[in-house]
């Protein structure tokens, strides 16, 4: 009786680390799939360099256009009494909470050395590119996913049970979709 009590704390356990961790990490897909919207509303696509991407949130800049008056009132805009200007801001502050993990963008959190248990610093597959949609449309795509098995290989030895190639990711590169793997 004891065994199957103990083998089922441990399911459970295990269970428990897994959720965490996936959260964790669909968390670090949603961040990279905001930097990407942004990244591709700036410069028309999507980037396949972390370097690229990286660079773009710590100095890109976008332009904010204000308004001042009804600019669908054409007598006012003839009369000169709509005011229309566009300002540069920066990416960081502008699209994106101050706590946006930048430096850490790529790197899969969790991702250990089953032996020493010592950060491997894996970083999650980015991929960009164009695909041509039915309508004959060429559209920007990407996907940034990693493998259960980076940020629960630790868990391996002791729980042993998942699959290493089981794959969670946002984006796709076969169609235009930029939601996560877990959000059908």
């Amino acid at each position: 009786m004891g065994g199957i009590v103990y083998s089922i704390r441990r399911s459970i356990r295990f269970e428990e680390i897994k959720v965490e961790r996936e959260t964790v990490i669909k968390n670090r897909l949603l961040k990279i799939r905001e930097a990407q919207l942004a990244y591709k509303e700036v410069k028309g696509d999507y980037t396949n360099s972390f370097e690229d991407l990286i660079d773009f949130l710590k100095n890109g800049k976008t332009v904010v256009v204000n308004v001042e008056g009804n600019i669908d009132d054409t007598l006012a805009v003839a009369q000169g009494r709509v005011k229309i200007d566009s300002i540069w801001k920066p990416i960081l502050g502008f699209k994106y909470i101050e706590t946006f993990p930048i430096d850490s963008l790529r790197y899969v959190p969790y991702a250990m050395d089953p032996e020493t248990r010592k950060p491997t610093g894996e970083e999650f597959l980015l991929q960009a590119g164009r695909i041509e949609t039915p309508e004959g449309l060429e559209v920007p795509v990407f996907a940034a996913s990693t493998n259960y098995g980076i940020f629960l290989e630790d868990l391996l030895l002791e729980y042993g049970k998942f699959s290493m190639d089981s794959l969670i990711q946002v984006g796709s590169m076969t169609e235009p979709n930029t939601n996560g793997s877990w959000r059908n």
